[in-house]
């Protein structure tokens, strides 16, 4: 036995050469426009930029559109909270704070559902802000794609201040993306510094920014774009394609299913028999949905869906990165005036275990 599922598993089952992506699947709503618009605008009023990741696509779900919109000035900061960390294999997200550390990111891994080194965040904006005007406080801005968390951070934030600020309303948390439509300005703290924190938008890429439907389907499986532009059917296809590719067997047991299995329509309709509970009718539409929100909460399995580079491979990877990117836009007056070296003034990773 492996975990618990056969090793005969792994052997004998013959995963499907491909999936089907959809080269159609896009989503950038008209609120988004106005944010990518409006969040450049609010930058020189901000201390620190809180980039919220999921942890599940530590590289997918990165803001590069906003890389290029927002130029932090000197003694402003940029933190990267790989979010949701809960949810993926300890070996995975140690690789991504590995990699991000290496470019020179400061990052810090937490899972803000369970409060989980929020204070962390915290530290960090109050000990990496030279603060000039106290009675005028400490502005952070959280960026990230719809979904990955930021509003519930935001809460998490205030709930671990000393003297949080509980007479202002909380940010509006939902598991809709798309719920939070414009630049809320929030109150976390009544002490000085007070921090003043703004609530973005989600804002997703564009086809400008290099997307493709594999990474589509990737934002789309995590939840960070509404299930109604794939369907649940196509998204339990891909998860389930997702998890034999990964060697993430559990829904075999969970199930009752003889094996693993590329038919997705067999695995929704052993989820609808759990559902129906001896009952003959089975929701087909629900058991997917269904099948789609276990994945969500990692009730089938921890896993990573970037595939990130192996330790010993994280130099030759950040290389290859720099080359490229010296390729395609070198230093000039319309970017930077030079490239950062990843191994000059590295802030090093802050990490704990959620």
């Amino acid at each position: 036995m492996t975990g618990s599922y056969p090793i005969s598993w792994i052997k004998e089952f013959k995963l499907r050469d491909s999936f089907d992506f959809d080269p159609t699947l896009k989503w950038f709503p008209h609120h988004m426009a106005k944010a990518k618009v409006a969040i450049p605008k609010k930058i020189p009023v901000v201390d620190v930029v809180l980039e919220v990741r999921d942890s599940r696509l530590p590289v997918t779900s990165a803001q590069f559109e906003l890389d290029e919109l927002i130029r932090l000035g000197s003694g402003r900061q940029r933190l990267v909270v790989l979010n949701k960390a809960d949810l993926v294999p300890k070996t995975e997200y140690k690789k991504s704070v590995s990699l991000l550390e290496l470019e020179g990111t400061p990052v810090i891994t937490t899972s803000a559902i369970n409060n989980s080194n929020i204070k962390d965040v915290l530290d960090f904006i109050t000990e990496n802000v030279d603060v000039k005007f106290k009675s005028l406080g400490i502005t952070v801005m959280v960026v990230g794609l719809p979904n990955t968390g930021k509003s519930t951070l935001l809460n998490a934030l205030r709930s671990v201040c000393t003297n949080p600020s509980l007479d202002k309303a909380p940010a509006k948390a939902s598991g809709i993306p798309g719920s939070t439509t414009d630049i809320g300005r929030i109150q976390i703290n009544n002490h000085h510094p007070k921090i003043y924190v703004l609530d973005t938008p989600g804002v997703m890429v564009t086809s400008t920014g290099g997307c493709d439907p594999e990474m589509m389907m990737k934002i789309a499986a995590i939840g960070s774009m509404p299930n109604t532009l794939v369907g649940f059917d196509k998204l339990a296809d891909y998860i389930l394609f997702t998890l034999n590719k990964k060697q993430l067997f559990q829904y075999v047991n969970k199930f009752k299913l003889v094996g693993p299995t590329n038919d997705s329509t067999e695995v929704i309709m052993a989820v609808g028999k759990s559902i129906a509970d001896g009952s003959s009718r089975i929701d087909y539409h629900g058991a997917a949905a269904k099948f789609v929100s276990m994945f969500r909460q990692g009730l089938l399995g921890k896993i990573c869906l970037d595939e990130l580079p192996k330790p010993d491979q994280i130099n030759e990877y950040i290389e290859k990165k720099k080359r490229y990117e010296f390729e395609t836009e070198p230093p000039g007056p319309w970017g930077p005036e030079m490239y950062p070296n990843p191994l000059r003034g590295v802030m090093r990773a802050i990490y704990k275990a959620p």
